[in-house]
């Protein structure tokens, strides 16, 4: 393959970014709604996980059924899928909303700054890939 697996790799960040942006604007219109809670997502310790060359290995010994099996499942690539989360222990206002305004603007400028540079990146392989094959 010509890209090795970059181009899987921009594409999965450009997903994971896009929801992020979802969450991020549904987090900014709930900013008044009493008890709405913050919304998260991460994805990028899992793709880190996925690509790294040394994976951490644990073994571990099941003493009780209660106990989660040790090594869990092999983190690869296509299974890397971003994870959205209620933040529950932050509360700004007395209404117990979790949206701190400015924290989410800062945050989706952030984030849109990011899929700005991996949509870059992306074009940039397309454009290649295009030289390669003989288009203009």
């Amino acid at each position: 393959m010509l890209f090795g697996r970059t181009i899987e790799v921009l594409e999965k960040t450009l997903d994971a970014l896009s929801l992020r942006q979802e969450v991020i604007a549904n987090n900014i219109a709930n900013v008044n709604t009493p008890g709405y809670r913050r919304k998260e997502v991460t994805f990028e310790e899992e793709l880190k996980e996925a690509l790294s060359e040394k994976r951490k290995r644990i073994k571990g010994f099941i003493t009780n059924p209660r106990h989660i099996p040790i090594p869990q499942p092999e983190i690869t690539l296509r299974s890397v899928k971003p994870d959205v989360w209620e933040r529950d222990d932050l509360y700004f206002r007395n209404d117990k909303n979790g949206v701190d305004i400015d924290l989410e603007l800062a945050e989706l400028a952030k984030n849109a700054m990011k899929q700005a540079a991996v949509s870059r990146v992306l074009s940039r392989r397309f454009a290649i890939l295009g030289i390669v094959m003989g288009r203009r």
